[in-house]
C-alpha cells in the first residue's frame, strides 16, 4: 500500500488479523471423496465448476445487498461509541480520578493520625508475648480395674 490511507481504512496488520477469521472454504474441504473411491473426472470437474460459481455469485449478490445497510449500521455504531468515549467516558473518568485522589489523601491522613498509633501500641504490647506449647494427656478412666 503506497501513499496515505483513507480515513477508516485498515492497515496491513489489522487487515491480516481480521482475514485470519474469514471463512476460508475450498471445494475439497466441503465435497471430498475418499482416496478409495473416486467418481468420473468430468463429473468432479463439473461439480467443482458449479460449486465455485455458485459460491462466488451468492457471495457477490449477498454482499451487494448487505454492504450498504451493514456499512451504515457499523458506521453509526462506531461513531456513537467514539462519541460516548470522547465526550462522556473520558471526562467522567477524569472527574472520578480527581475525586478519588482527594479521598486518598484524606483517608491516608485519617489512618496515619487515628489508627497508626493504636496499632503501634498493640504491636509494642504484643511484641514480647512468648508462646510455649505443652501437651496434656487425658486421664484414662477405663484403665483401672473394678
Amino acid at each position: 500500500m503506497y501513499g496515505p490511507t483513507p480515513a477508516g481504512a485498515l492497515t496491513f496488520p489489522e487487515a491480516a488479523f481480521w482475514q485470519s477469521f474469514e471463512a476460508k472454504l475450498v471445494f475439497e474441504d466441503v465435497l471430498a471423496e475418499p482416496d478409495a473411491s473416486h467418481g468420473f473426472d468430468g463429473a468432479w470437474k463439473l461439480t467443482y465448476l458449479v460449486f465455485s460459481t455458485t459460491r462466488l455469485w451468492c457471495y457477490r449478490l449477498l454482499a451487494a445487498l448487505l454492504a450498504l445497510p451493514c456499512g451504515l449500521t457499523w458506521g453509526l455504531l462506531f461513531s456513537l461509541l467514539s462519541l460516548v468515549h470522547v465526550w462522556l467516558l473520558t471526562p467522567a473518568l477524569r472527574v472520578l480520578d480527581v475525586f478519588l485522589h482527594v479521598v486518598h489523601r484524606v483517608w491516608g491522613g485519617l489512618v496515619r493520625t487515628l489508627l497508626d498509633p493504636v496499632f503501634q501500641s498493640i504491636g509494642k504490647v504484643a511484641g514480647d508475648v512468648r508462646v510455649t506449647r505443652t501437651q496434656v494427656y487425658p486421664k484414662n478412666d477405663f484403665a483401672h480395674d473394678p
